[in-house]
């Protein structure tokens, strides 16, 4: 499955938006805060899984326009178009999903077919101790589960060590496959070995030191935490197929969250070759992100006269540094230094022009 085009009407704080999906690649959502980025992805959820939403455990809460009592999503895909109706009535909302895919491959979790993750900005991973996979299978259908973190702020992800542990792991769990993914994704500065600690936890290779994923920084947890959610998810299905052929779609907020620099800047490149069959959808504000991919995978949300806007940039972006993009239209930002020391910037600019000008009165200086 891929996505190819998206329309949204009265959905949260979007009025009318209609979106087009890259034919390759990933989409990068671009914006200001409150532009709207995050309910793209969230309709997506909706479209997708709005026929199997309500009895899967979730109900849906602020989706529908302040100012309207209905909302609709419409997204077209490679499989089918998926369609969704929300509704106020009284304090709560209605979800009714419709769409022409075939309908075994939604209403079975085990399915390959429609694979749909997502991930919200406040993703976080549940304690180990505490997560129970049965207490969760009963509570909630895994095609929720798999995007629960990106529709409620509550929801924790999946713990590595609640599926690769010994004892612990639904089936066999191909380390090696494991291992290549992590590589790839973390660029090789985070590497998964077979070796485990004393109470049989898998340990990763972190600058010539064996470690448990619980003993690596808060940035490295956060960003192997959710890729090992999105990895267990895909364990489940068919083993049939490799781990790097299963296709399927994964969103993500704030794609660059916790990531030094050095890693923003191959971060969707990393995951693309680590999972080639899938097509990612995320947002960003960081231009180190912006500049590793062409601007056909960019998509600029922009409100214009009260109404949302969705299009290309007008530059390729491919290639371009921090600061060029940060000064391009797409950020609009007049400098990159601080405002109080370009405030001082220009005032010295000023003294230095007003000295020539006191030292040379027939000579105006126009610039520095």
């Amino acid at each position: 499955m891929r996505l190819k085009h998206l329309t949204l009407q009265r959905f949260r704080g979007v009025e009318d938006l209609e979106l087009t999906f890259p034919a390759t690649g990933p989409l990068v959502l671009l914006g200001e805060n409150g532009a709207g980025k995050s309910s793209v992805i969230t309709a997506i959820c909706y479209a997708l899984l709005g026929e199997v939403l309500p009895s899967s455990g979730h109900r849906s809460a602020w989706n529908v326009h302040r100012d309207h009592p209905d909302a609709q999503v419409v997204l077209r895909t490679t499989d089918g178009t998926g369609t969704v109706r929300l509704s106020r009535k009284g304090t709560l909302e209605v979800v009714e999903g419709a769409n022409d895919f075939p309908n075994e491959l939604l209403w079975t979790d085990s399915s390959p077919a429609l694979f749909l993750a997502g991930y919200g900005a406040t993703r976080r991973v549940d304690a180990g101790e505490s997560y129970d996979p049965d207490v969760r299978n009963r509570s909630t259908g895994r095609r929720l589960q798999r995007v629960g973190s990106l529709l409620e702020q509550s929801f924790a992800l999946v713990p590595l060590e609640s599926w690769t542990s010994s004892g612990k792991s639904e089936g066999s769990v191909d380390i090696d496959a494991l291992s290549a993914v992590f590589e790839q994704a973390t660029t090789g500065e985070v590497k998964l070995t077979p070796d485990r600690s004393q109470d049989g936890q898998l340990l990763f290779d972190f600058r010539g030191s064996r470690l448990p994923l619980r003993a690596l920084s808060d940035g490295y947890r956060a960003h192997i935490g959710w890729l090992a959610d999105l990895l267990f998810h895909l364990h489940q299905l068919s083993a049939e197929t490799p781990l790097r052929e299963r296709a399927g779609v994964v969103l993500i907020d704030e794609v660059d969250l916790h990531l030094h620099p050095r890693w923003q800047r191959s971060v969707l490149q990393s995951l693309a070759d680590a999972l080639p069959a899938m097509q990612f959808v995320v947002t960003t504000h960081s231009p180190l992100v912006l500049g590793g991919v062409h601007a056909e995978s960019v998509c600029v949300l922009r409100r214009e006269d009260g109404r949302l806007t969705a299009a290309r940039p007008g530059i390729e972006t491919f290639g371009l540094s921090p600061d060029q993009l940060l000064l391009s239209d797409l950020f609009q930002l007049e400098s990159t230094r601080p405002a109080q020391a370009q405030q001082r910037y220009e005032a010295a600019v000023e003294s230095l022009k007003q000295l020539r000008r006191d030292a040379d009165p027939d000579n105006p200086v126009d610039g520095l």
